[in-house]
């Protein structure tokens, strides 16, 4: 929806009661918010570490709740837990000094889902993130190739519709083309843009 410019004043000046002497991150910023942000960074003199943009997908609620989940023979999904954690961080293409306690809350606060083998190996597995879209969709590079990323994306996509009645998104880098027709096969269509951003004092 359309935000007026007094709403974005509004925001403007709560974020402006930020302190903002240590590295911030701002995540998933739909792209009308930008120039706001831009305009907070020149009044408080600050700079932009990280610029991230991304496109947003989307999939309706009813869409999601009509997947069948099916996983092939010897193969079983469920959620994951603390043990999956160095795995799931040490293949995540964005992992950084400390993400692994970020990781670790989402496994605990969040719906997330895995596929695992019958000796109880992690073969891939998709998170969620605060603001509701998915996160870390990943399949172990031995398992590539077998439609498990689709598995777990309409696993935890239906779960997410079941238990928080709401669509479900995925935030994807404009240049991870195969990603994009991933969910655009299980039915996702584009929403809006989105941006990551870091920000510290100059």
């Amino acid at each position: 929806d359309a935000v007026s410019s007094n709403s974005m004043e509004v925001l403007k000046n709560a974020l402006k009661s930020l302190d903002f002497s240590q590295t911030s991150f701002f995540f998933s910023i739909r792209n009308e918010f930008q120039p706001m942000v831009h305009e907070l960074c020149n009044e408080l003199n600050l700079k932009v570490l990280e610029h991230t943009d991304t496109i947003c997908l989307k999939l309706p609620k009813q869409d999601a709740l009509k997947f069948e989940i099916s996983p092939p023979k010897d193969y079983h999904l469920r959620s994951l837990t603390l043990d999956n954690l160095e795995q799931i961080n040490s293949n995540w293409l964005h992992r950084y000094d400390g993400s692994e306690k970020f990781i670790e809350y989402l496994i605990k606060y969040h719906i997330n889902i895995g596929l695992f083998d019958n000796n109880n190996q992690l073969v891939a597995w998709c998170l969620k993130y605060d603001n509701g879209s998915l996160a870390i969709l990943q399949v172990d590079e031995q398992f590539m190739n077998r439609g498990f990323g689709s598995l777990v994306a309409m696993g935890i996509s239906k779960e997410i519709a079941e238990k928080t009645d709401c669509d479900v998104l995925s935030l994807v880098l404009h240049e991870n083309q195969k990603s994009i027709n991933l969910f655009k096969k299980l039915g996702f269509v584009n929403a809006s843009g989105h941006t990551w951003f870091g920000l510290i004092n100059k």
